[in-house]
């Protein structure tokens, strides 16, 4: 009998322990790293990776969109640069500036 009460404790607890919440999406710049000098005249290449996302084209006749699928939109300095549907490396020609450390938000969205 005590084993059946232990089951049964470890049942109730399942049933009543509240869902996980899943993560939300996320995106990481792996390269240039943080506070790397760059744009000496030359192409910077800019690796990202997105967690908890799917990429996919904006304007998708007949599909809904769900919270956790869409695009990245990239910016540097402020300035719009492209529409990324894909994870793979981008190219940015980049003029040599005053820092030489450009901004480059992004962030995932529908």
């Amino acid at each position: 009998m005590p084993g059946l009460c232990l089951l049964l404790g470890i049942f109730l607890f399942a049933v009543t322990s509240p869902p996980a919440a899943a993560a939300g999406p996320s995106l990481s710049i792996l390269t240039p790293a943080n506070d790397q000098v760059v744009g000496n005249g030359t192409p910077v290449i800019v690796s990202f990776a997105v967690a908890n996302f799917v990429l996919v084209q904006p304007g998708r006749v007949g599909q809904v969109g769900t919270p956790t699928e869409g695009h990245v939109d990239l910016y540097v300095d402020g300035v719009y640069s492209r529409l990324l549907t894909r994870v793979e490396p981008v190219s940015l020609p980049l003029e040599s500036g005053p820092t030489g450390r450009p901004s480059i938000p992004t962030s995932p969205h529908p």
